[in-house]
């Protein structure tokens, strides 16, 4: 009874020292995303260092700073961040996501295209990935396979207006002019006062 008793307040004392570097480390989480809510990439990007010199392995810390070094342009620093994450938690579809972003940014379009592959096949239902897996499709000029995604992306979420805008992007370089301005319209139907496809539209009109 005295080893397991002595094993058993061990056991406490390293699982309260993990419990007590937990809330700190999720004291300065909590703190960090407060800031990035208001846009301070700097200080929160201080406050998740702070974190993760406690928790170096949480990864849900290390994705929020990986955005806030994105949104400040360091985007080669917000890479190797998210890369970290993806180590420690490679099945994390959300993780991939931000990767296929950054390097987006990068102007790598086929690795982020790579990267958008794995995230859809941890997770098909976000339709913000196929979305944005559509736009680098567009940026390499694979108009067809663009639609293709947008596509997917409308059978999930079909009042998407960042889609419909997108989806007649696509089908205006295919020289759809038709089927670019229906979906404008229907752009124009989710959102009225949507400057960007009723741009768009009047350029199709001009063809």
């Amino acid at each position: 009874m005295r080893r397991i008793i002595l094993i058993t307040i061990s056991l406490y004392i390293l699982l309260s020292g993990c419990i007590e570097k937990e809330e700190s480390a999720e004291h300065w989480f909590k703190k960090g995303l407060t800031i990035q809510e208001e846009g301070k990439w700097d200080l929160a990007i201080e406050y998740y260092d702070k974190s993760l010199e406690i928790y170096p392995n949480a990864t849900g810390t290390l994705h929020n700073k990986a955005i806030c070094l994105s949104e400040l342009g360091r985007y080669e620093q917000a890479l190797d961040t998210i890369d970290k994450a993806i180590e420690i938690c490679p099945n994390e579809p959300s993780m991939w996501y931000l990767r296929g972003l950054i390097l987006y940014d990068l102007e790598r379009y086929n690795e982020s295209l790579k990267a958008m592959n794995k995230s859809i096949e941890l997770n098909s239902k976000d339709p913000a990935v196929w979305c944005d897996k559509g736009y680098v499709l567009y940026k390499l000029g694979r108009y067809e396979e663009a639609l293709e995604a947008y596509d997917k992306a409308l059978e999930i979420d079909p009042l998407s207006l960042r889609v419909w805008n997108n989806k007649g992007l696509a089908l205006y370089e295919l020289g759809r002019y038709e089927e670019a301005l229906e979906a404008y319209d229907k752009a124009l139907e989710i959102n009225p006062n949507s400057q960007f496809a009723r741009e768009c539209r009047d350029k199709v009109l001009e063809k």
